[in-house]
């Protein structure tokens, strides 16, 4: 596989792109409405009149645009500006033409740091030029239900937002505590071959086979919280599932992976059970107690686990290891 359907790309820009704002969700509803429109070649100018009306209908919906608390988009600032006659529309439109597509344009064929050889447009200073790949893709999937799902994805990650930015007080109390008793970042890379061992070449979160993929050093409950790198929180990921998950907290399910994982380590004697057990306590019941503590507090401070933030479930979404074997092809052979 040196190439994904058009269908396949899309997804996977969408659930597995960064989503930091909802940029990508926009511009794939523009695009969507210019391939059905039989459009080829799209002005920035005529993409910016119609980021303008879109974000001016999210507007009313009061939600933020940006993960980041105590920051707007360039689309809500514009968007405000315009509503308090600061600006009229052409000044509007113009000020979107040259700051709101910086980043989203270049990046949107992107899933993690791998640019995907599947595109839907290129793009100069001017215009975008719309490629083959966009007609195939409502060749597959009707625009009502693309439509359907990109307001799907906008409202999930506004809600997502909303819930970063109401719990940001709180997050600070208790990010302060832990970082009171935590430690400078190390280097994990030593650390591989044992979490590879035991767990089996298997990437902890989707399940699949690491294959040619090193895998990356994961914190099950983000460090930004327990600012640590003790193992007992320690596991291997694809590269791909490391870069999903970002900062994010995974479902209690892979609590109860986590925590099979280490009881697994204490049974075999292996030299990391002391530390584990030094940590999270002498018995499997005051193990199972620290493990759910500390999740608590990482609920606290992150509410939205990484299948409601993301819209998937790591553990069983066909894409996600579709993807994976795709960039694990491209990073070994070149693609």
């Amino acid at each position: 596989m040196d190439r994904l359907s058009a269908e396949d790309a899309w997804r996977g820009i969408l659930l597995f792109g960064y989503n930091t704002a909802t940029y990508k969700v926009a511009l794939a509803r523009c695009l969507v409405d210019y391939a059905q429109a039989g459009l080829t070649r799209v002005s920035r100018e005529q993409l910016a009149h119609d980021f303008f009306r879109l974000y001016r209908e999210r507007a009313r919906n009061g939600r933020p645009q940006i993960l980041q608390s105590g920051r707007l988009t360039v689309m809500e600032r514009v968007v405000q500006a315009y509503q308090a006659g600061r600006l009229d529309e052409d000044a509007a439109v113009d000020r979107i033409r040259r700051k709101a597509f910086l980043d989203v344009i270049p990046r949107f064929h992107t899933v993690g740091h791998h640019p995907l050889n599947t595109r839907f447009y290129e793009a100069d200073d001017d215009r975008l030029v719309l490629t083959d790949e966009l007609p195939r893709l409502l060749e597959r999937i009707p625009v009502p239900d693309l439509h359907a799902a990109l307001e799907g994805r906008w409202s999930l990650l506004e809600g997502a937002f909303t819930v970063h930015h109401h719990h940001f007080r709180l997050e600070n109390d208790i990010r302060a505590f832990y970082l009171r008793q935590g430690h400078e970042r190390t280097s994990l890379t030593h650390l591989r071959p044992v979490l590879h061992s035991y767990q089996e070449g298997r990437c902890f979160y989707c399940g699949e086979e690491l294959g040619t993929d090193p895998g990356e050093v994961d914190h099950v409950i983000p460090r930004s919280v327990l600012q640590h790198d003790q193992v007992w929180n320690l596991v291997l990921a694809h590269s791909l599932c490391n870069g999903q998950k970002n900062d994010l907290l995974p479902g209690r399910g892979f609590l109860e992976k986590l925590r099979l994982r280490n009881e697994h380590l204490i049974a075999s004697n292996h030299p990391l059970k002391n530390a584990i057990v030094a940590k999270l306590g002498g018995t499997p019941r005051q193990r199972r107690q620290a493990l759910d503590r500390y999740y608590r507090d990482a609920e606290a401070v992150m509410p939205l686990t990484w299948e409601r933030a993301r819209g998937y479930d790591p553990a069983t979404d066909p894409l996600l290891r579709r993807m994976n074997q795709f960039l694990g092809m491209v990073n070994h052979d070149g693609l």
